[in-house]
């Protein structure tokens, strides 16, 4: 008798730990899953910031409808930000470099 009941606490034992461990496995893929949506979630929502910022501005400097003196001035003050970028490679072309530099001075000498 006590050989049997023995071997069915072990039974259910076993069968109680093989359900434990089906939980926590679910939970943690439900888990995961729920993260990872959230992350997508984020990213679209990052991204739309982003966008209606851009169109902001863009809006804004079409309305101000500024002068290409202070477009130029614009751009010099951010080449820096652009050349600092992570994953901004920046080729100059020699002839090119000069050519905007003359409209800069262009624009300049003007004012």
């Amino acid at each position: 008798m006590r050989a049997e009941r023995d071997k069915r606490a072990a039974i259910l034992t076993a069968e109680g730990e093989k359900q434990s461990q089906i939980l926590t496995a679910e939970g943690a893929r439900q888990a995961e899953i729920l993260r990872a949506e959230g992350d997508a979630q984020a990213a679209v929502l990052r991204a739309e910031g982003e966008a209606a910022a851009i169109k902001k501005v863009f809006g804004a400097v079409h309305e101000a409808n500024p002068d290409e003196n202070v477009l130029a001035y614009q751009y010099l003050q951010q080449l820096p930000v652009i050349a600092n970028g992570t994953a901004s490679k920046i080729w100059v072309i020699p002839a090119d470099l000069s050519g905007g530099m003359a409209q800069i001075m262009k624009a300049f000498k003007g004012s």
